[in-house]
């Protein structure tokens, strides 16, 4: 791939070829290779028979000096970090309408959280448009009252479709939000820079639905316990000062 296309690869002999070059993630290559189709699911692909590594990925080293200079400067630091609150009424939820992440999100929410009220700021998550709008997004909900936390998600991607969310100017607007921010960007594996700069990370969105409801089964049995002690202390109560009244009396 690169930043305006991509194609699938097979490399038959990677195994092999591996014991003897270590090929790391996300670097720049020039391989040899034979275009031919896959019959079975009619699929055109570059057939691998060497790989020649010419240095890192443009997008990665990108990655990293913007990451280097954000971190000097103190953006990740956990002294910035915002307590995530134990129990929300309402929370802003930054992602795209029209996929999966949303659909989970509400899914674990209406079980876990019925009395959340929750706020849908449907942005795009991908593109070239999607870092402005996201900093629309979180203006939008840091201007809401009585707003307890956001949420940024989108599911799993390359390295190009997660950029929104290694944009500088993204990062640096989570950072000012006066409200806490989840990122829920990616699978477990994926680690952008809105990772690093938000309050707390979740490795996937539905770890960050589970993350900000308090699950209202466990919030009825914790009222019941406190009703019970409530209950047992005030008869103790009563009977202390029942005893200390007849000693008065008598």
């Amino acid at each position: 791939k690169d930043k305006n296309s991509e194609i699938p690869c097979v490399f038959f002999n990677y195994t092999n070829f591996n014991r003897n070059k270590k090929i790391y993630d996300k670097s720049t290559v020039t391989v040899d290779a034979n275009l031919g189709m896959y019959i079975a699911k009619g699929k055109l692909q570059l057939y691998i028979k060497n790989i020649y590594q010419i240095g890192d990925g443009e997008l990665w080293l990108e990655y990293m000096r913007l990451k280097n200079k954000l971190e000097k400067e103190g953006l990740f630091s956990g002294e910035y970090k915002k307590k995530i609150p134990f129990l929300s009424n309402k929370i802003g939820l930054i992602t795209s309408s029209k996929g999966s992440v949303i659909q989970d999100i509400i899914n674990i929410l209406n079980r876990r959280a019925p009395y959340l009220d929750l706020i849908l700021v449907d942005t795009p998550v991908q593109g070239e448009k999607s870092p402005e709008l996201i900093i629309d997004a979180i203006d939008y909900l840091n201007n809401i009252r009585k707003i307890d936390l956001i949420i940024i998600a989108r599911g799993g991607g390359s390295i190009e479709d997660l950029m929104p969310f290694n944009n500088e100017k993204v990062i640096r607007k989570i950072f000012e939000s006066k409200v806490p921010v989840i990122s829920a960007i990616g699978h477990e594996t994926d680690f952008t820079l809105c990772d690093f700069v938000s309050d707390f990370r979740a490795s996937t969105p539905s770890e960050a639905a589970e993350i900000c409801s308090a699950d209202i089964a466990t919030i009825s049995n914790n009222i019941n316990e406190i009703n019970q002690r409530f209950y047992f202390e005030s008869l103790n109560l009563i009977k202390m000062k029942k005893l200390e009244l007849n000693d008065y009396y008598y």
